[in-house]
Order: structure tokens, then sequence, then C-alpha cells
């Protein structure tokens, strides 16, 4: 299985431009070995009404088998935990799901990452 992207959306169609953890879902892209991304599901935010700043450890829950997440604000200490936790957390503009996703997708082409 490749790399999994979780990118915070309220409509499955832009990214949710409030907080990451106040998404209502989450749509799961997986990477392939072509660096393209291929969508797998959509998975509710039991929190998306009551998570709190800073609270990683509710959306760990629902997309913790996702190393990377996407979205338009995250919180700088939700940041800082991530990154600790070799989690990739990714800022965009708020923009289409499929613009985010080329936006990463170019940088990880650039810096040939995988």
């Amino acid at each position: 299985m490749g790399k999994l992207i979780a990118i915070g959306t309220n409509d499955g169609f832009k990214l949710n431009e409030d907080h990451f953890g106040q998404s209502r879902y989450y749509d799961i892209y997986e990477l392939d070995e072509r660096k393209c991304a291929i969508k797998v599901e959509a998975r509710q935010n039991p929190y998306y009404e009551s998570h709190k700043h800073a609270e990683v450890d509710e959306i760990l829950k629902v997309i913790g088998d996702c190393p990377v997440w996407i979205g338009s604000a995250m919180g700088e200490r939700s940041l800082k935990r991530l990154a600790e936790m070799n989690y990739e957390p990714v800022i965009l503009e708020p923009m289409t799901i499929d613009e985010a996703l080329k936006a990463y997708l170019n940088e990880l082409r650039k810096d040939g990452k995988h």
C-alpha cells in the first residue's frame, strides 16, 4: 500500500477553510508508485462540531494511518506535535482538492521525495 494522504474538506470539493480538525470529512488518497494520488475513501470526522484546537489525539483516531495531512489552517501546537510524530502537515491557501493535490504532488516531484 502506498502513502496515505488525508485532505480536510466540508464538501468533498474544496479544502475546509477553517481549522483542519474542524473538517466535516477527510478525503483519503493513496499515493501510488508513479506519485499519482487515487481517492480511496471519504471518512466522516465525528469531532467536526466539537473539536478543540490542539486536540490532535482526536483527529489521530480518525486519520492516524495517514502520514500526510493537507488543509488550509492548523494551529501551531498541532503542527509542531505532528512534525515531532513524523507526520507531514501541509498548509495551503484555500483551493479545490484537485488543486491541493496537484500542488503537493508537484512539490514531491520537485523534491524527489515519495
